[in-house]
């Protein structure tokens, strides 16, 4: 963790929200542990909605996005 309880963490951005909700229920079947929250689309030029998981659950997520085809902006580490 970094100054001001700041850590690193995994953000999945979309293109439509329909994406991001989509992702949302296959995370939820799938047991993948995060959250759906807002992202400035000025950051990514997405739809503002973005997933966040642990840092530490990157390999997993992204294993997750392509054994089940699921439609994504782009994957990023962020500080929050």
């Amino acid at each position: 963790m970094s100054r001001l309880g700041k850590s690193l963490k995994l953000v999945i951005t979309f293109d439509n929200p329909t994406h991001a909700f989509a992702f949302e229920s296959a995370c939820k079947k799938g047991n993948i542990a995060g959250r759906l929250l807002p992202v400035p689309v000025e950051l990514t030029g997405g739809c503002g909605i973005g997933w966040t998981s642990k840092i530490e659950d990157k390999s997993i997520v992204e294993d997750f996005i392509k054994q089940n085809n699921l439609s994504v902006g782009h994957i990023l580490e962020l500080e929050f």
